[in-house]
């Protein structure tokens, strides 16, 4: 119970602090492609390595929402078969998808830690008309990736709580990927 509870807490301040930094990013790149457009065509002087800037700002829009979409259950699931069958065995098709979401995401962190780590020690840069640093775009691959790994665990935490809950006698399995 207690683990859950970290786990909430944990999840409200990545969640408060990771969506600003998407939402930002996105704006960014909206702004930068609306002026270079402007400025390619009105004045033919387009904005200089707009399309490598894009380019490193997308892990900063694709993966902190990753884990709050998770939290809240907004992921795409195909439950076609899965509806059918009884709550426990739904409940375990649920653990197993997050046990295997967890697995790959665990790899991913890992990865992109050893990424971002060799390209900050070497400051990698990519090679455009201005010089721009790789490494914090790697950085929030492995944050991003790092925060889904965790929200997982919550996962896999409410939904053994909820089996529990299940041999009790309580058949509520709704929301298990969501807020409970």
């Amino acid at each position: 119970m207690q683990l859950i509870g970290i786990g909430a807490a944990l999840k409200k301040r990545w969640n408060y602090y990771l969506l600003p930094i998407s939402w930002v990013a996105l704006i960014i790149i909206i702004l930068m492609v609306t002026i270079d457009v402007t400025g390619r065509f009105l004045f033919e002087a387009p904005l200089p390595a707009s399309f490598e800037i894009s380019a490193l700002l997308m892990p900063f829009i694709m993966f902190p929402p990753l884990a709050y979409a998770l939290s809240m259950g907004l992921h795409i699931r195909v439950s076609l078969l899965t509806r059918r069958l009884p709550p426990r065995a739904q409940l375990w098709f649920e653990i197993g998808a997050d046990v295997i979401g967890l697995a790959l995401f665990a790899m991913v962190a890992y990865i992109g830690w050893l990424h971002f780590y060799k390209s900050y020690l070497i400051r990698e840069l990519i090679f455009a008309s201005i010089d721009l640093p790789w490494y914090p775009s790697k950085l929030l691959l492995f944050v991003g990736a790092t925060c889904f790994s965790l929200q997982f665990i919550i996962n896999i935490v409410r939904a053994v709580r909820a089996g529990r809950s299940i041999d009790a006698g309580s058949e509520d399995v709704i929301g298990i990927g969501g807020e409970t």
